[in-house]
């Protein structure tokens, strides 16, 4: 299908921040021993500008959360590629505009991506879109009430997050699966996109230490966390509850963020001392730590991702990282480890982190 930029559609350019390259801080390798386990020492993070458009004659296509310049005079619709977030080439080339799309009245935040039910997008993309646009425009948007478009089976989680941002969930207009909408002004945020999740962003912290204060988050406690995979299929541990076991023993408490509401979650980790978990969406309640906080994160040798090592540096805590050998070849986000993890190494360098920490305390 045809394609076109942001810019044939953008009314009006806001700048956001400026999120400047920065090496990524960790505990002192010198200090700890076998730190070349560590996959982001000297990691950089990106150098990048944060823009919010507002824009004109688009439409939304749920199913890929991607935005086309609607035509004039029936021609045909043009794909905007900037909003084409980690889409396949063959499904984007599939992609029309439909007869039956709708119209959506009045100007609308478009704040979610294509995989707005994982924890982590959800709190990287949509919360600082939200934050950004309640900071800076208060309870209206442009001279008009603040609207934002939700998915339309919203989970109770997601209400919350909404919710303590100030927004009232209900009163939001609503798109499912299967729908297309025309709008003629809407609003977008390069942090919908991921531009901001490997860099650190001012504005993305400023958003959830917002959430903490609404959440009536505590200072931190003494408490030690490791975050469990639960019954989650992806990167799955086969010999986790062995791991939960020995870091109980170091008086660690297994936390389920799923089964928790996200002000119990936000509650939570800002009591915490100490954060171990592996690389997975409920690693970014990091968010809510306060800075000085010690974080491990178990990284799946089959797939290496800084995202949570930012985030880490963003909020100020202290952090680590190594590499888990896995056994798998291939690069996956979802394969689970072929073979079990090393629990005597992991409990060795949580006692050693523990250590260091608390001297530098």
């Amino acid at each position: 299908m045809r394609t076109t930029s942001l810019e044939t559609v953008c009314t009006l350019r806001e700048h956001v921040e400026t999120c400047s390259a920065t090496e990524i801080a960790t505990l002192p390798p010198a200090l700890l021993d076998r730190a070349e386990a560590n996959p982001f020492l000297g990691y950089r993070s990106l150098s990048v500008e944060i823009f919010r458009y507002a824009l004109k004659r688009v439409l939304l296509d749920r199913d890929t959360m991607t935005l086309l310049r609607r035509p004039f005079f029936g021609g045909p619709a043009a794909l905007i590629r900037e909003t084409a977030y980690v889409q396949e080439p063959a499904r984007l080339a599939a992609l029309r505009m439909r007869r039956d799309a709708q119209r959506q009245c009045g100007p609308v935040t478009l704040c979610f991506d294509h995989w707005d039910q994982n924890y982590y997008h959800w709190v990287a993309h949509t919360l600082p879109t939200l934050g950004t646009m309640i900071e800076d425009h208060g309870i209206e948007d442009h001279g008009v009430p603040a609207s934002v478009l939700l998915p339309a089976h919203l989970k109770p989680w997601q209400r919350e997050t909404v919710a303590l941002l100030g927004l009232d969930p209900d009163v939001q207009p609503r798109i499912d699966y299967g729908e297309q909408r025309m709008f003629g002004r809407a609003f977008y945020c390069d942090y919908v996109r991921g531009t901001a999740d490997f860099a650190v962003s001012a504005r993305s912290r400023a958003t959830y230490e917002r959430m903490v204060r609404a959440a009536g988050g505590n200072r931190p406690g003494g408490r030690k966390l490791y975050i469990g995979r639960g019954g989650q299929t992806n990167r799955h541990v086969p010999n986790e509850a062995e791991l939960e076991a020995r870091l109980a023993a170091c008086g660690f408490t297994c936390v389920l963020p799923e089964t928790l509401s996200v002000t119990a979650q936000i509650r939570l980790f800002r009591e915490a001392e100490m954060v171990v978990g592996f690389l997975g969406a409920g690693l970014a309640n990091i968010a809510w730590c306060a800075p000085g906080t010690l974080v491990y994160e178990l990284v799946p040798s089959h797939h290496v991702n800084p995202c949570f090592a930012v985030m880490a540096h963003q909020g100020g805590l202290h952090y680590w990282a190594d590499l888990i050998p896995s056994g798998v070849e291939a690069e996956s986000h979802e394969t689970g480890f072929a073979r079990p993890v090393d629990v005597g190494a992991i409990l060795a360098r949580v006692r050693e982190i523990e250590r260091l920490g608390l001297s530098r305390r």
